[in-house]
């Protein structure tokens, strides 16, 4: 033998080469939307609140439904609005973004009020932003580490926080139709919502008197969530001139998700998001 590889290792392995250098120069560290092989998470209603809860919250990650994010008005209290109420009774909010997720397909697309708008799949990343008198030239493929649906609206922290003791997740109210869950520890509403972790523990919380609580509206026909809010409040800051420290107000506002469409959402790729040569890349390689 004269030491050569045999042709088919050796287009085996330039390929290979080619790839590790293409996404080398690309920056590619790999992006998935979601582990297609993560559990459905069904509701078993006879759980405990912490477990029911962790599984509606989970099914968010991979299921396929449609999602707005509502800024309703500030109440003027931590309770706010009914939280078993119709999420389309009242229409006075404004609506931040809205997403259509394909959780089953590794496929989400946002539509923000202001900025890009931004199509993702397992692979990559676009984005189009509108520009005065047009838009913008697409942008092209771009790369991150593993994301979930999520995180394009938002919702950033781990789900595996509401199963913690000090979650205090408890029932609030149950009907017929809808059972709603709340999570008034102020660090695990903070962290699920936001990602951000020990918000209790600062300064500024502390100084602010932060409260924060996350409410699930559970529908329990359907087995999936309705709406999660996510409430805030802190003390207002002090009046130094006036002397009115102990007259501080407590300013309230409210994050509102409200879900639609499970199981009926799918999500086409925009004229805008060209078929790249980092997916063809990776998708021979599979």
């Amino acid at each position: 033998m004269d030491g050569r590889l045999p042709a088919g290792v050796r287009r085996r392995v330039l390929l290979a080469a080619v790839v590790a250098l293409a996404l080398t120069t690309a920056g590619v560290v790999g992006y998935r939307l979601a582990d297609p092989a993560t559990p459905d998470h069904d509701l078993d209603l006879a759980e405990s609140p912490d477990e029911i809860a962790y599984d509606a919250l989970s099914q968010l990650d991979h299921r396929d439904y449609a999602v707005e994010w509502r800024i309703p008005p500030a109440p003027d209290d931590e309770r706010g609005e009914s939280d078993d109420a119709d999420s389309s009774a009242s229409r006075d909010y404004r609506v931040f973004l809205s997403a259509a997720v394909e959780g089953s397909e590794n496929r989400i697309r946002v539509v923000p009020s202001a900025g890009p708008a931004t199509f993702a799949t397992e692979n990559c990343v676009w984005s189009l932003r509108s520009a005065d008198g047009g838009t913008d030239p697409p942008s092209a493929c771009n790369f991150g580490g593993r994301q979930r649906p999520t995180e394009f609206y938002r919702l950033h922290g781990d789900w595996d926080a509401v199963r913690e003791p000090d979650a205090n997740v408890t029932v609030v109210r149950e009907n017929e139709s809808v059972l709603v869950l709340r999570i008034d520890d102020t660090d695990t509403a903070q962290y699920l919502a936001t990602g951000r972790d020990g918000i209790g523990d600062t300064e500024y919380a502390r100084e602010r008197g932060l409260r924060a609580n996350l409410t699930l509206v559970v529908d329990k026909t359907e087995g999936h969530l309705r709406r999660l809010v996510f409430g805030r409040s802190a003390l207002s800051e002090t009046d130094e001139e006036s002397g009115a420290a102990g007259n501080r107000t407590r300013d309230h506002s409210r994050h509102v998700y409200a879900f639609s469409k499970w199981g009926e959402t799918t999500v086409e790729r925009p004229d805008w998001a060209g078929y790249s040569l980092a997916e063809f890349l990776l998708d021979v390689t599979r």
